[in-house]
């Protein structure tokens, strides 16, 4: 994590509020941090109790 970003985490007062900023990071480099093509499928969309919930969008067809 950056500085100002170690910085606003110990501002946060609430776990609520430390989730919700985490969630917002990962949001906004997403692209970075799973790569571009599966950045183009997912997101994350729910940080709770320290678990990532992550958005998917199908591509093709599910074989089974």
């Amino acid at each position: 994590m950056k500085d100002i970003d170690c910085l606003i985490m110990a501002a946060l007062k609430t776990d609520l509020a430390k989730e919700k900023y985490v969630l917002y990071r990962l949001r906004k480099d997403w692209a970075l941090i799973v790569g571009e093509a599966a950045a183009r499928h997912s997101q994350p969309y729910r940080l709770q109790h320290a678990t990532l919930f992550i958005r998917i969008t199908l591509v093709g067809p599910i074989i089974s």
